[in-house]
């Protein structure tokens, strides 16, 4: 897999979007472990990984939080970790913007186009990586199993209806004949 510029140019730029919101996570919001001190937080930012639980009332859908930068801000890097529950998936929709995601734990479950078919998604397992690309309809989720993944892009990073495609780039009468007779669906 070939790395080009752009996606390394995003990589530091994400990161030093990390680097310069350090101030903001405090040794307050971690629970440290009293037999050793704690970074300091001139060096490193950092959260602990039971700072960084989903919700344990929550079994739809997905659960996610960001660890760096915002997902809901045009042209700013983020990267989010993202948990989706048993049984749960999205229905077809697009995103503006390139998408890396890796596949932690679980097994997170494709599916492109406009025909919502949860039969035939295609498995990714642990330690896959997928780039979702811009403007180009899926549907992910979860089967018999949570999955966890991280995924890292530029804001804004919320899913788009099939419905709004022709906004953003050009459709052929055959997409747009196919997009028209698509019901909108609410976005998990």
């Amino acid at each position: 897999m070939e790395i080009n510029r752009r996606e390394l140019l995003m990589t530091g730029v994400g990161l030093g979007v990390y680097a310069a919101m350090a101030d903001k996570i405090s040794s307050a919001e971690t629970t440290a472990n009293p037999a050793y001190p704690l970074p300091d937080p001139k060096v490193m930012a950092f959260r602990l990984a039971q700072d960084l639980q989903f919700d344990p009332n929550k079994t739809k859908g997905a659960g996610e939080f960001v660890l760096w930068g915002d997902p809901n801000q045009e042209g700013i890097p983020y990267g989010v970790l993202q948990k989706w529950y048993p049984n749960s998936m999205s229905h077809p929709h697009f995103h503006l913007h390139d998408r890396y995601i890796y596949v932690i734990s679980g097994t997170w479950w494709l599916g492109w186009g406009l025909k919502f078919d949860p039969n035939s998604t295609y498995p990714m397992t642990a330690g896959s990586f997928v780039h979702h690309f811009p403007m180009e309809i899926h549907y992910d989720g979860a089967k018999d199993e949570p999955c966890t993944m991280l995924i890292c892009g530029i804001g804004p990073a919320r899913g788009h209806q099939p419905s709004e495609l022709h906004l953003y780039r050009s459709v052929s009468p055959e997409e747009l004949k196919l997009i028209k007779e698509y019901p909108s669906q609410e976005m998990e």
